[in-house]
């Protein structure tokens, strides 16, 4: 059990890093080429944030999963406009 909550642990510490750095270097990205941040924001972190749902989608089309593709496609659709209203 101890084990597992080390890896929680672990994996949102590395989350939050991650997160931090992606944000610096859209930033400083943002400043090195004379645009807005708005901008690297709406594309790049953007990006950033539906990676994860594309990685989901072409592993389970590459595996034929029915059930993992469809979650996928749903979660994509709904859950990434109840964030865009939210925020």
């Amino acid at each position: 059990m101890w084990y597992d909550v080390l890896k929680l642990v672990g994996g949102l510490v590395v989350l939050l890093i991650g997160g931090e750095f992606l944000v610096r270097g859209a930033s400083n990205m943002a400043y090195s080429f004379q645009i807005t941040p708005l901008v690297v924001g709406l594309t790049i972190v953007a990006f950033g944030t539906s990676a994860p749902e594309l990685l989901i989608s072409v592993q389970s089309a590459l595996e034929e999963d029915i059930v993992l593709k469809s979650k996928g496609f749903i979660e994509s659709l709904g859950f990434s406009q109840k964030r865009t209203k939210c925020n």
